[in-house]
């Protein structure tokens, strides 16, 4: 059985960011900022076919987004224009009164 300092100095041996006497520190600096090198390398044509690919993935997308759209037929727009103009003039109405109140009023305490 070994005891716990032989285990611990083994430990400390195995680990090179704890060995400082062997550069071990050094060289797992080395070892990290080598794999960050390559990783950082730019293929430009990788790249560009993951970038088309994600494009063509995305237009089909849309494809087939489109293909499940339903339009409204005519009948169905000519209610919803009338719908909407009803809701336009009503709001505009409303917003013209609450115009003549308020213009009424401040008339009449002498602010207008």
């Amino acid at each position: 059985m070994e005891s716990k300092k032989n285990k611990a100095k083994k430990a400390n041996s195995d680990n090179p960011a704890r060995n400082s006497k062997k550069g071990g520190v050094d060289k797992a600096v080395e070892k990290a900022s080598a794999a960050s090198a390559e990783k950082s390398k730019f293929n430009l044509r990788e790249y560009t076919s993951s970038l088309m690919d994600s494009l063509r993935i995305w237009f089909k997308g849309i494809k087939s987004e489109f293909k499940k759209i339903v339009w409204p037929t005519k009948e169905q727009l000519s209610i919803y224009t009338g719908v909407v103009f009803v809701t336009l003039i009503a709001v505009a109405m409303y917003l013209a009164a609450l115009g003549w109140v308020f213009s009424s009023f401040f008339r009449q305490i002498g602010i207008a």
